[in-house]
């Protein structure tokens, strides 16, 4: 008759198993050591697995009761204080979609790109009327639409234009090319700001804001 092993829990994951394997926990970018710093009293495997290897073990090695403790023990001890919170391995391993969940601003289409998700996420905590591919519109003095400019990001409150070039996801317009576009937003009252990197992050906005003193 086969016997039903214990299951325990994973404390990153919640997954239930009869052993925490390092092959497991490699999918969680960690190692049994810090696994075990982290969660002390959380046991990695359960008390069934533990008596069955204790048998298959002990036909080899009357002598030896404890192989998987000494393996654990064998592990490379890792200094604490260099390893982060638990926490954040989590958040900084959380998958696209997680992360476009956790973010304040509201991308409905699910479209925007990761990268410049968190740009806008990191900016509407500081100017709340930040868009997204803003669209500008030019006007005559009869308020007739002249020319239409798709900006990358926007602050309107500010007048602030954050263009990307470098960035694949630059929004590219073949009838007013950034050469005419830029000095044409300038002309219209606006800062014109670009951002050279080919990924940009947040601190790339955050230094150039800095500099022109908006934050």
């Amino acid at each position: 008759m086969e016997t039903k092993l214990e299951k325990i829990k994973c404390m990153i994951c919640g997954k239930e198993t009869s052993l925490i394997t390092s092959t497991h926990l490699h999918m969680h970018n960690t190692t049994v050591a810090e696994y075990k710093i982290n969660f002390p009293e959380a046991p990695l495997s359960g008390s069934s697995f533990r008596g069955n290897v204790g048998k298959s073990m002990r036909k080899i090695n009357k002598n030896d009761d404890t192989v998987l403790d000494s393996l654990i023990e064998s592990s490379p001890k890792v200094d604490k204080s260099k390893l982060p919170l638990i926490e954040e391995l989590i958040e900084t391993r959380l998958p696209p979609v997680l992360k476009r969940l956790k973010s304040k601003f509201v991308d409905p289409s699910n479209s925007i790109h990761p990268e410049k998700l968190e740009i806008l996420d990191y900016l509407i905590g500081i100017f709340p009327d930040v868009q997204n591919n803003y669209r500008y519109e030019g006007r005559t003095l009869a308020q007739i639409i002249e020319f239409i400019i798709m900006t990358d990001i926007a602050i309107p409150s500010k007048n602030i234009d954050l263009e990307f070039p470098k960035s694949f996801w630059h929004n590219i317009d073949y009838c007013r090319p950034d050469g005419v576009k830029n000095p044409t937003m300038r002309q219209n009252g606006w800062d014109v700001i670009e951002i050279d990197s080919t990924h940009p992050d947040v601190e790339d906005v955050k230094k150039i804001l800095k500099e022109k003193k908006y934050i």
